[in-house]
């Protein structure tokens, strides 16, 4: 076994089986890096690996599932620990599982439930990939996407386009901490 301290999320997630993340003198979360990953426990564990679509919902039964309700959207999930109907939940995803949805052309099932709707607000070309930032309602971006460049050139968008993006219910982690 070795044990390495490092501040580089990417070098931690290349190198490691298991990650602990330490802040502030307190363990946030030990778990193996694909855990750590994509299921963060906090929200600076999201924080720390670019989670960048963290929000507060409040839960509402729907059915055998649960409606997560925030001021600019809602998911439909399965019921599961951490989504109690009447309270709050703290939830996150991360950019590249959010789905663009291409207008005219068929719909996953497993995305149907979680189609959100908004505005192209601006993006961000990083050469191989490129970030786009949703806006609904105000003039601030509410979620960001994750594409690969030549995902996003043959979309053919332009800032201020209508946009359906979609997320799979498993995309969908709840995290520790206070909403």
């Amino acid at each position: 076994p070795t044990i390495m301290v490092t501040h580089d999320a990417e070098e931690a997630f290349v190198l490691a089986d298991r990650i602990a993340v330490i802040s502030d003198g307190r363990i946030e979360q030990v778990a193996r890096k694909d855990d750590v990953f994509y299921r963060p426990a906090t929200r600076k564990v999201a924080k720390y690996f670019a989670t960048k679509n963290i929000f507060d919902g409040q839960v509402e039964a729907e059915g055998e599932q649960v409606r997560l309700t925030t001021r600019d959207f809602s998911l439909l999930l399965p019921a599961r620990p951490g989504l109690e109907p009447g309270g709050e939940a703290a939830f996150c995803f991360r950019p590249e599982e959010v789905k663009v949805l291409r207008p005219g052309q068929p719909v996953k099932d497993d995305l149907r439930e979680n189609i959100i709707e908004g505005r192209l607000h601006s993006v961000m070309e990083k050469g191989a990939e490129s970030s786009l930032f949703l806006a609904m309602g105000g003039d601030d971006y509410v979620i960001e996407i994750a594409l690969p460049a030549s995902s996003y050139r043959s979309l053919g968008l332009r800032i201020g386009d209508q946009l359906q993006v979609a997320l799979r219910p498993e995309s969908v982690w709840i995290i520790g901490g206070k909403p």
